[in-house]
C-alpha cells in the first residue's frame, strides 16, 4: 500500500492589508501660546469629557448590580402596588 498524498502547500498567500495610517500625518505636540490654538484645545478637551461622560452613563446603567437594584426596586413597587389594591373596598359590597 502507498501512503496517502501530503495535502499540497497554497501557492498564492493573502495580500498584505493597506496600512491604516497611510494618509494620517505624523503627530506633533506644541505649547498653545495664542488664543486660537488655546480655544481649540478647550473644545477638544471638552468632547473628549463629554464622550468620557456618556460612556460611563452607558457603562453604569448596564452594570448587572444596577440593573439587578432596578429590578429589585421595581418588584418592591409591583408588591406594594398588589398590597394596596386589596385594601380597597370591592364594588360588590
Amino acid at each position: 500500500m502507498a501512503a496517502p498524498a501530503a495535502p499540497a502547500a497554497p501557492t498564492d498567500t493573502p495580500a498584505a492589508a493597506p496600512d491604516p495610517l497611510a494618509g494620517v500625518p505624523a503627530l506633533t505636540t506644541y505649547v498653545a501660546d495664542d488664543a486660537p490654538d488655546r480655544v481649540a484645545a478647550l473644545k477638544l478637551v471638552a468632547d473628549s469629557v463629554a464622550q468620557q461622560r456618556q460612556a460611563a452613563s452607558r457603562a453604569l446603567l448596564s452594570h448587572p448590580a444596577n440593573v439587578g437594584a432596578f429590578g429589585l426596586v421595581l418588584a418592591a413597587v409591583a408588591q406594594g402596588l398588589v398590597a394596596w389594591k386589596r385594601e380597597w373596598p370591592s364594588a360588590e359590597q
